[in-house]
């Protein structure tokens, strides 16, 4: 019998909206009151256009690191056509 592991599906979650580059730091902040002089340098080097963050537009978290991962398992578990309850060890 052949025991060795396969990945079968993957699933993910992204909390909230997707955030662009020009709302950074309105929600995330500024450091000491000012817009980073080196954010438009490193936003277009690295090309990442946009994000999603576990905090709303108030600052307060959404999501606990416990929670992206729990919500991305199911995920990952309903691509596969299997229920939480199926499974015996993760």
């Amino acid at each position: 019998m052949n025991n060795l592991p396969y990945i079968t599906a993957v699933g993910g979650f992204l909390p909230g909206p997707p955030v662009g580059n020009d709302d950074m730091e309105s929600r995330l902040g500024m450091v000491g009151g000012v817009p980073s002089r080196l954010r438009p340098k490193i936003l277009g080097a690295n090309g990442i256009l946009q994000r999603h963050y576990a905090i709303d537009e108030l600052g307060r978290q959404t999501h606990l690191n416990q929670d992206l991962a729990a919500l991305a398992v199911l995920d990952t578990l309903e691509r596969r056509g299997i229920g939480a309850g199926e499974l015996d060890m993760l």
